[in-house]
């Protein structure tokens, strides 16, 4: 946020500077200069995020690394787009306790070398009722169980923290860890990025990074997500999905 007002300072400065002839017209009024202490209610915004869903189309960019040690090779390009949709939750149960239960889907297809392949997945999201922080998730073949997870009341750029850690448990538990970071973005919003991170006992690891735009009224909107697949300190697989 301060670069960006920076920018937008040195070119009213070198505009200026750049003579003194009267051209005849006014100048166009200056941006507004959002309030460095500007806070946005973010648990709003995820019981909002939550009970209202997502449907929502993508474009999305990335790689695949096919490289060996003994064989080298450059990243192969991957585009597509497609849809996200996190339909509205309903009642359930979930680890002895009642939960809010939404179903993710998403749809579409990618391209890499010139072969179309279809984008499919889906996930369950549970939500504790009362506070709609996450309970756990299930993607079919794996369960993760959150505890503890919270959601702060409020946030404001440069605020950083830990949302919650998850485990599926067992000899080889896959462990997952969430944060959060805020950027500025205008006079009424903040960019609010959750941070996932997974790590396998088999030394692989997901960093999964989604933006949401968040209003002062509450309001959120998905902006992006990244996904970046590595094992053993090397990325093999990075996509970019824009909303």
């Amino acid at each position: 946020m301060n670069v960006k007002y920076l920018l937008i300072l040195l070119t009213l400065i070198l505009t200026a500077c750049g003579g003194g002839g009267d051209s005849g017209s006014s100048a166009p009024p200056p941006a507004p200069i959002a309030d460095p202490n500007l806070t946005v209610p973010f648990q709003t915004a995820m019981a909002n995020l939550v009970n209202n869903g997502i449907n929502k189309t993508f474009s999305v960019t990335g790689f695949v690394d096919n490289s060996t040690v003994n064989n080298p090779v450059p990243r192969t390009p991957i585009t597509g787009s497609g849809t996200l949709t996190i339909g509205t939750p309903v009642s359930a149960t979930f680890n002895g306790g009642s939960v809010l239960k939404a179903t993710e889907v998403v749809t579409g297809s990618a391209t890499a070398n010139g072969q179309s392949t279809p984008i499919a997945g889906s996930a369950i999201v549970y939500y504790n009722a009362s506070s709609y922080t996450v309970a756990g998730s299930s993607t079919g073949t794996a369960t993760t169980v959150y505890a503890p997870y919270t959601n702060p009341s409020t946030v404001k750029a440069g605020s950083t923290g830990t949302l919650g850690t998850g485990s599926t448990g067992g000899i080889f538990a896959t462990t997952t860890t969430s944060v959060y970071q805020v950027a500025g973005d205008s006079v009424s919003s903040l960019l609010v990025t959750l941070i996932d991170t997974v790590r396998e006992s088999s030394g692989g690891k997901t960093t999964s990074q989604s933006v949401y735009r968040v209003t002062i009224s509450g309001g959120v909107t998905l902006v992006s997500i990244d996904v970046v697949n590595n094992f053993l300190g090397t990325d093999y697989r990075r996509l970019t999905y824009t909303f």
